[in-house]
């Protein structure tokens, strides 16, 4: 698997997430409770811990699948709690690491 579209997304995102947080004249849980306050931005919101959740989801499993412990997803969990799509896409970029080390491991056993 390549890492190069998530480790541009996931950094582009990281770039611009904490630009938006110096910038910011209210805290991020304030933030959170004025999009709440209207129904048009808690449905976006709704939505997006919808998809945030089946993420979680989706990294549990494919852990699990991988041999990894249930306990090796919570930093994910936890940034995904926070800012949605960053733990997905850390975990995307860290198994693709994981699996290039090993396959360069395999290669390197044959010769």
């Amino acid at each position: 698997m390549s890492i190069a579209l998530p480790l541009a997304a996931l950094l582009a995102f990281i770039g611009y997430t904490v630009s938006v947080m110096l910038q910011a004249e209210q805290s991020l849980i304030d933030f959170g409770i004025s999009l709440m306050s209207r129904p048009d931005t808690a449905q976006v919101v709704i939505d997006l811990y919808l998809l945030a959740t089946l993420a979680g989801v989706w990294m549990v499993k494919d852990a699990r699948s991988r041999g990894q412990s249930i306990w090796s997803v919570l930093p994910y969990l936890l940034l995904t709690a926070v800012f949605v799509s960053i733990g997905p896409l850390l975990y995307l970029v860290v198994r693709g690491v994981r699996e290039r080390r090993k396959a360069v491991a395999k290669c390197s056993q044959i010769l």
